[in-house]
């Protein structure tokens, strides 16, 4: 609906309506709201390639900035793209138990660590890899 704020609306007239019926009502048109839903995209950096160089430049999602002013039960649809880039740097930290129960499970890590650092080197160069215990 438009909303009429116009003071003279005559007594018992709705305020809320179609805009059409506002206006026969007597409604100024000055007065009369009716708000657009919009999208609007505020900031939208290209697609990074490469994870190396200075990480605050690395884009892996674009748009980065939306404005969305919705009126109820109303929507908007906008496109969203995202690049893995390649060789971004990833950081993997184990943190274990040390206690003699948890020996398998420290056997197993090192078998799957293992595995797991070979299959991430083919996703990336700058893996960094830390183990702590308690």
């Amino acid at each position: 609906c438009a909303w009429c704020s116009d003071e003279d609306l005559p007594l018992g007239t709705p305020r809320c309506n179609l805009e059409e019926n506002l206006l026969n009502d007597h409604c100024n048109p000055k007065y009369i709201e009716f708000p657009i839903s919009e999208a609007r995209i505020l900031e939208a950096r290209p697609l990074s390639d490469k994870g190396s160089g200075d990480s605050s430049q690395i884009t892996q999602v674009s748009p980065q900035r939306i404005l969305l002013r919705l009126r109820p039960d109303d929507s908007k649809s906008f496109s969203v793209q995202v690049r893995q880039v390649e060789d971004y740097p990833v950081d993997i930290y184990y943190l274990m138990d040390l206690s003699f129960s948890m020996k398998d499970d420290l056997e197993s890590i090192q078998n799957l660590g293992t595995k797991l650092a070979s299959q991430m080197r083919k996703l990336t160069s700058n893996l960094r890899i830390g183990f702590r215990a308690f």
